[in-house]
């Protein structure tokens, strides 16, 4: 895959929020995942997501992974490290994804807590910069 783009351009650019989810989500499988099929494709530039728990099991989130997905292809953003604050503020972490190309961001857990792989969210936050002709051209 190919992406063109004007660097200088597109730094000068300020990523929007493009989503707000608000609803708690809880996902057990045999992986549990979230997946936020975006509007149109974009350029993903930040993953904010607030933990579904502030006590004790905010660990649940510990090490799920973050991609950005574009044409069937995933591409890791980053891993979250959860710290032991007890707040909404000290449980809302941000994952950079530097502007990668995407139709769609996931969360996957891979890792168990307490004897199953859960993801638990109480709340996404997608910033990214959607394509148009007079800005960012996505190309294959």
């Amino acid at each position: 895959m190919r992406v063109y783009s004007n660097f200088l351009q597109f730094q000068a650019l300020s990523f929007v929020p493009l989503i707000f989810l608000y609803n708690p989500v809880l996902c057990v499988d045999t992986t549990a995942w979230f997946n936020i099929m975006l509007a149109e494709p974009g350029r993903v530039g930040r993953v904010e997501i607030v933990n579904g728990n502030t006590g004790r099991k905010k660990d649940m989130l510990n090490r799920a992974t973050v991609y950005a997905e574009y044409n069937g292809r995933k591409s890791e953003c980053g891993t979250i490290a959860v710290t032991d604050a007890e707040t909404i503020k000290g449980q809302t972490y941000t994952v950079d994804c530097e502007g990668k190309p995407a139709s769609s961001v996931r969360i996957v857990q891979k890792y168990k807590w307490n004897k199953r792989k859960s993801l638990e969210l109480k709340e996404v936050r997608v910033y990214a910069h959607v394509a148009t002709s007079h800005t960012v051209e996505i190309v294959e």
